[in-house]
């Protein structure tokens, strides 16, 4: 009966070879099982986007505004969020961002797209760029920047946790029966009825993971 494993441990390196292989065929696999998924995700996305940029266009006109930006928190204070359904393509029961979701009216129409880990950004029915990003912080500090806000009442925090400038706004106007548009307006508001406004700097990482055409 011949040997495995000859003298020369030729037979075990044959072995270890042929087990190397079969493990690069299966990461191979999974690779492009996920990718495959991925795809899907980015493609559901644009759908997404579409969608989005759609219902703008048609119930733009019930807006009041100065600048041609229509968010999505504005959509759903409407009452259109029933017919403008925008969910995480990765997670149905997550919905997208509000506050960092928005639609330009401009030639050729943009659209900014959050829901999770991704965001879409470019022109409508055109180019999309997807990135995968990471949460707001501030240990690393590298990729997108933006100062972010909270504040406290009477020695409460009234939002605990750094929100956008747009979602401070929104959420300052609504507590104090208010009407603000700029941060500028809340500070000088919160600071004559003594109420605090702290900001600091936050940093996410920004990577280009897919170009959609």
């Amino acid at each position: 009966m011949k040997k495995l494993i000859n003298e020369k441990g030729a037979g075990g390196k044959e072995i270890v070879i042929g087990l190397l292989v079969l493990i690069g065929v299966f990461a191979f696999g999974v690779n492009s099982i996920l990718n495959n998924t991925s795809d899907d995700d980015y493609k559901k996305m644009r759908i997404q986007a579409d969608k989005f940029v759609d219902a703008v266009t048609i119930y733009k006109d019930e807006f009041t505004k100065d600048e041609n930006i229509y968010y999505l928190y504005e959509l759903e204070e409407n009452n259109r969020e029933e017919e403008l359904i925008i969910v995480n393509p990765k997670n149905k029961k997550e919905s997208c961002d509000m506050y960092e979701s928005f639609v330009e009216i401009d030639n050729p129409k943009k659209v900014t797209l959050r829901c999770g880990s991704y965001l879409l950004e470019g022109d409508y029915q055109k180019k999309y760029d997807v990135y995968e990003i990471g949460e707001w912080q501030q240990k690393d500090k590298t990729g997108d920047t933006a100062f972010l806000y909270r504040y406290s009442k009477d020695g409460k925090p009234v939002l605990s946790d750094f929100v956008t400038e747009l979602e401070l706004i929104q959420v300052y106007d609504k507590n104090e029966e208010e009407s603000f548009t700029t941060i500028d307006e809340v500070q000088s508001d919160a600071q004559s009825k003594g109420i605090e406004i702290d900001y600091d700097m936050f940093y996410r990482v920004k990577k280009l993971v897919k170009e959609i055409g």
